[in-house]
């Protein structure tokens, strides 16, 4: 059950039986949950779902959903991936001050939710450095739209975990990378 009390919303982190996660958490609940996942070549990485408050972009609700995340991403410093139902576009998120996070906005650069003739991307993936620099593509799965909410794939490159990775001290506001790989239709 949702957290109006209806059948949506929430998060889901999903991975397969065999590999190596730990350490779930529900941090907001209903909006944000994190896992730990290790990888052979990029070592131990956070795993976030979200699930912004729709329709009021970036007001006290999200930032709070927001702050709450980054409060969790300093608390382990590990390499982070964030994916879900932003309800906003990443040009919106983009002006979320990152601060010292070092993250990059990960969009297909295709539309994400269909309702009607209105189209937006609201799904979409923000990535710590080590992670984004891994990125090897990213698409939109437009076969099985759920209740017009499109399922948005992203693929990693293996990477040496230790390899060096040159980057800014902070960001004032998140870059956005898009699109990458093929897009689906």
């Amino acid at each position: 059950q949702g957290i109006g009390g209806g059948n949506s919303s929430g998060t889901l982190l999903a991975v397969k039986r065999h590999l190596d996660t730990f350490g779930f958490r529900e941090i907001v609940p209903g909006r944000l949950s994190r896992l730990y996942f290790r990888t052979q070549c990029l070592g131990t990485i956070a795993l976030y779902c979200i699930y912004l408050v729709p329709c009021i972009g970036l007001k006290p609700p999200n930032q709070s959903i927001i702050r709450e995340m980054g409060k969790d991403i300093f608390s382990h410093r590990l390499p982070f991936l964030t994916g879900g139902d932003w309800n906003m576009s990443p040009e919106g998120l983009g002006t979320v001050p990152w601060a010292s996070i070092k993250a990059q906005i990960i969009s297909s650069g295709s539309f994400t939710y269909q309702q009607g003739e209105k189209c937006s991307e609201l799904h979409y993936f923000v990535a710590s450095d080590p992670i984004a620099v891994a990125l090897k593509k990213i698409q939109k799965d437009g076969s099985f739209p759920a209740k017009g909410h499109y399922p948005v794939w992203l693929q990693l490159n293996k990477v040496i975990k230790d390899k060096g990775i040159v980057v800014p001290e902070t960001y004032q506001t998140i870059p956005i990378r898009r699109p990458i790989g093929p897009a689906l239709m």
